[in-house]
């Protein structure tokens, strides 16, 4: 009894064993110190940063598989990074994903996020601005916990962002996304012919407004904008910035 009991435990510890070297064998290294888990549907979930930058663009892309994903601490208690940009790729974020970042000044998260979760930026003490989108619907009440009493989140006005700012003592300030002429938290015709009115010399436009509407970044206001918008919201293909948050 004794015996088999022996070659049971050897067998359980081989098994444990073979897992521990499966699943390390599955993190991929990519450009930039950024390691990853590569899925069978061709999406990658970043699981570990081991960079030296301070300012972080996570890529949307590594060997054809699509960034989906940042796990859990992913960045946590990483002291050098100062900002980081997330691709529209991705969709979850990770608890404690940019815990205890002590440097990190600015977050942007992009608009394929509904979601922020328990303690993300928790004792992210010099973080003064992150950028949430209206698509995020739901933050964990922990999520900011230790940042500055001076964060401001950025976002629509009207959108949850705005609610959990006021809600949890940060600062608020309204934001417009690309396309939006009229601040109405919506891409559509009307913002459309306003643009093709300009380009016309049929409206005037504030030169704060221009870097919102000019679509193809050429520093004016053109038919071409006005199509792109156009086309936008008919749900045709268009330029990939229209909707998403202007900074």
């Amino acid at each position: 009894m004794k015996r088999i009991t022996i070659i049971t435990a050897s067998v359980l510890l081989i098994v444990s064993m073979f897992a521990a070297v499966t699943a390390s064998a599955a993190l991929i290294g990519g450009d930039g110190g950024f390691y990853y888990n590569l899925h069978d549907n061709k999406t990658a979930t970043l699981a570990e940063y081991h960079g030296t930058s301070e300012d972080v663009n996570i890529p949307g892309e590594v060997y054809s598989y699509t960034v989906t994903e940042i796990a859990e601490n992913t960045f946590s208690n990483n002291t050098k990074i100062r900002s980081v940009r997330v691709p529209e790729t991705v969709t979850a974020i990770g608890a404690y994903a940019f815990f205890g970042c002590k440097s990190l000044e600015t977050a942007v998260i992009p608009s394929s996020v509904e979601k922020i979760g328990a303690a993300t930026f928790y004792n992210c003490e010099s973080l003064t601005m992150a950028a949430v989108p209206p698509s995020v619907t739901s933050i964990a009440a922990n999520a900011f916990t230790g940042c500055p009493d001076g964060l401001t989140i950025l976002g629509i006005k009207g959108s949850y962002a705005e609610e959990y700012a006021h809600e949890h003592g940060y600062n608020f300030e309204g934001s417009a996304i690309y396309g939006d002429a009229d601040f109405d938290g919506v891409v559509s015709s009307t913002d459309a012919l306003f643009v093709l009115r300009v380009s016309v010399g049929l409206a005037e436009c504030t030169p704060d407004l221009v870097p919102v509407l000019d679509i193809d970044g050429d520093g004016m206001l053109l038919s071409t904008d006005a199509l792109e918008l156009l086309r936008y919201s008919v749900d045709l293909p268009a330029n990939e910035r229209i909707g998403k948050l202007a900074f």
